[in-house]
């Protein structure tokens, strides 16, 4: 999927020392990723498997966003959410009773993640957290008509896991900076598991605007429910980040 529009400083390089009082950071982004995993429907199962040079023509809409607030260097509260709709053709098989079919895959998380900054030193930094991670997500499956007659099957989930973070920044020059960030969760509440990574170098070009680049990865595996889920969004990501 391709992020065309975004804001937010979720995942920002800044290993900076810790300033009083509240900080905000907004970041518009570019996200690249392919879709990969199942769908499982009552009576379908779907595999997808789009990449960045599949995307253009399989994506219908990607938005997605984040938030940081940063109180006195020490505690950050996190808002990411994400929307996507991709949709991709398969074929069936011997295409007699069925001429191939389409699957559209829709899905919106919301991540909400409060951190506490364990130990800082000049040129590091690292945060602990936990929050929440919510999804929505829909899959539909249409059958294109052959000797039988076409047919069209939907399912839905929304639901709600626990998530662990952990956030570690670093200075590498004057510059220079990166940041690693993890989270996991799920743990068999709604979700058998979801985690995420993501990795970015920042250059700060003025004392509030700075560019990243870096790669990120969310998956999420639910077995529950009328819908199963077992997929991954991964890929570069590119941003600019604007502090206040």
């Amino acid at each position: 999927m391709v992020g065309l529009l975004g804001f937010g400083a979720a995942f920002q390089a800044r290993a900076q020392e810790p300033q009083a009082g509240w900080r905000f950071a907004v970041t518009p982004y570019l996200w690249a990723a392919g879709v990969s995993g199942t769908a499982t429907l009552p009576r379908e199962t779907r595999d997808f498997d789009v990449d960045f040079g599949d995307v253009l023509s399989d994506l219908n809409l990607a938005l997605m966003g984040s938030f940081e607030a940063r109180y006195g260097g020490r505690l950050s509260l996190i808002l990411d959410a994400m929307t996507l709709s991709v949709e991709e053709d398969f074929a069936t098989p011997r295409g007699v009773a069925f001429a191939g079919g389409r699957s559209e895959l829709t899905a919106t998380q919301l991540s909400a993640v409060g951190l506490l900054r364990i130990w800082q030193e000049p040129g590091f930094g690292l945060d602990l957290g936990a929050g929440m991670r919510a999804w929505w997500v829909e899959n539909k499956v249409t059958l294109n008509p052959g000797l039988a007659a076409g047919r069209s099957s939907s399912a839905s989930a929304d639901f709600v896991d626990p998530i662990l973070a952990l956030r570690v920044e670093f200075r590498l020059a004057e510059r220079w900076s990166a940041v690693a960030y993890a989270d996991i969760g799920g743990f068999d509440t709604s979700s058998r598991l979801t985690w995420q990574l993501f990795g970015a170098v920042s250059w700060q070009a003025t004392e509030s605007v700075s560019v990243q680049a870096g790669y990120r990865y969310l998956a999420v595996e639910r077995e529950r429910g009328d819908l199963g889920l077992d997929l991954g969004f991964g890929g570069p990501l590119l941003g600019v980040t604007f502090r206040f």
